[in-house]
């Protein structure tokens, strides 16, 4: 059983949030293993990153890494949510990440 989200959708593309209810959810074990196979993290771009990263905090999530500066007054840092999805925050556009 499963609580579902289905955010705005653009440009033809969706995302689909679920929170699990039965069985219960459980934490991610501590450290955070990023260099498993599978699905580590999603990664987020974002406009402003202490925002959006006291936002995660108010709603129940916490910081995972300190804030990094990747670029030039580009910073990133890896958090979690209230339910242990790790989250990879970004404050830099997508195509400027990708590109050399």
């Amino acid at each position: 059983m499963a609580n579902e989200a289905q955010p705005h959708r653009r440009h033809r593309a969706g995302l689909e949030l679920f929170t699990f209810i039965d069985p219960p959810t459980e934490p991610v074990p501590e450290p955070f293993g990023y260099w498993r196979t599978g699905i580590s993290h999603l990664s987020l771009t974002i406009e402003d990153l202490d925002a959006t990263l006291a936002r995660v905090v108010v709603a129940g999530g916490a910081p995972r890494t300190a804030i990094h500066e990747i670029r030039p007054g580009r910073r990133m840092c890896y958090c979690q949510d209230p339910w242990g999805t790790q989250l990879e925050l970004v404050s830099l556009p997508y195509p400027a990440l990708v590109e050399p």
